[in-house]
Order: structure tokens, then sequence, then C-alpha cells
């Protein structure tokens, strides 16, 4: 059952940016957002802070637990920023502290407790499930665009170490390290496929 509430935070003139664009565009507002989230109201028509996206989502994630037995399972699927802000609040954490914590793509967040309000923290950020390109998404994409690097400048060896590590044995994804991270999940622009 999908609830409005638990949509990503509207980044409003930043959506659909790169990373790099961003930066070129609003590098002081791209700034605050990595040390003084809180702080942060996204630029343009319809673009939400923290504040704004913890108001929706956590009536929305409370709404979902009422009425759970003690043997029920929800099971929640939001985006980064809701998962951060709801994390927070179980967390007992201001928002000033959103980036204290990890949250790869598809990673599981175990909460249990009789209520919404009494929840505590079993697992965080679990990764587990997932192959080690997503495990370590930030780190694995710079891995791999140094990799495309190394092969435009003619070290073809890299393709076979990356399908060592586990990648598929017919191809390997790469994708350029100004990417957007979420893109990795999603399809970005800039992605090649090279046979092994």
């Amino acid at each position: 059952q999908f609830d409005a509430g638990l949509k990503e935070i509207a980044h409003g003139d930043w959506e659909g940016l790169l990373a790099s664009e961003i930066r070129e565009r609003d590098p002081s507002r791209l700034l605050a957002w990595r040390e003084e989230p809180e702080s942060v109201l996204m630029p343009g028509t319809g673009g939400e802070n923290l504040q704004m996206v913890f108001d929706r989502a956590w009536p929305a994630f409370a709404h979902a637990c009422e009425g759970l037995r003690e043997d029920d399972t929800l099971l929640v699927v939001a985006h980064d920023a809701v998962n951060r802000v709801l994390l927070c609040k179980i967390l007992g954490l201001p928002f000033a502290k959103l980036w204290s914590f990890r949250q790869a793509p598809t990673t599981l967040n175990l909460l249990e407790g009789p209520s919404a309000d009494k929840l505590e923290v079993v697992r965080l950020n679990d990764c587990n499930h997932h192959t080690a390109l997503f495990g370590e998404a930030v780190h694995r994409a710079v891995q791999l665009g140094q990799a495309f690097a190394q092969h435009l400048r003619g070290g073809e060896e890299c393709w076979r170490a990356e399908a060592e590590r586990g990648q598929p044995p017919d191809a390997v994804a790469l994708f350029h390290q100004d990417q957007v991270i979420g893109d990795l999940a999603g399809g970005g622009e800039q992605r090649w496929r090279v046979p092994v």
C-alpha cells in the first residue's frame, strides 16, 4: 500500500542533477547539506527541508504501525532521507546528526517494539543480502570510475580483476565517478557495459 507521507524528500531544483552539477550550480547549499543538513531547504518550488519530511513521514509510519500484534511484521520501503529522519527520531538524534550513520542502497533496518514511539533498533544498515557493489556504494562507485579511467588508458586487466571479485562473468557495469549515487540503483545517464 503506497503512502505519500513516505515519499523521498522533494529536492526541488536539484531533482535529476548529478552531484557535480549541483556542486557547480549551488556549492554553498550543497556544503550546508553535508555539514548542517537540518538548516537546508531544498531550492525551488516544492523543495523540502528535513523537518517537512519528518512532519509527513512520522505520522505515516506511526499509522502503518497501528494495530500490529506482538507477532506481526511490517515492511516499510522508503528512500534515504525518509529512513534517516525516522531513524533520527527512534535513536533520539537531532537532524544535525543525519549523516552520522550509514544507509546504503537497499539496506535493511530492523526495529522492534510495542509501538512506533517505543521502538529500538535491532539492526542498522544491514547490507548482507546484496552484492558488494551496493554494500559500499560510494567506495565502489569511485573504484569503478577509476577502473574505467584505467581502461581508457589501456589497462584491460582491470576488467578481469573486477570479474574475479564477483562481477557477472559476461559484463562489468561501470559508473562515472561524478554520477549521483542514487543512479546506481535506478540506471543513470552515464553507464557502460563492457564485455570481459
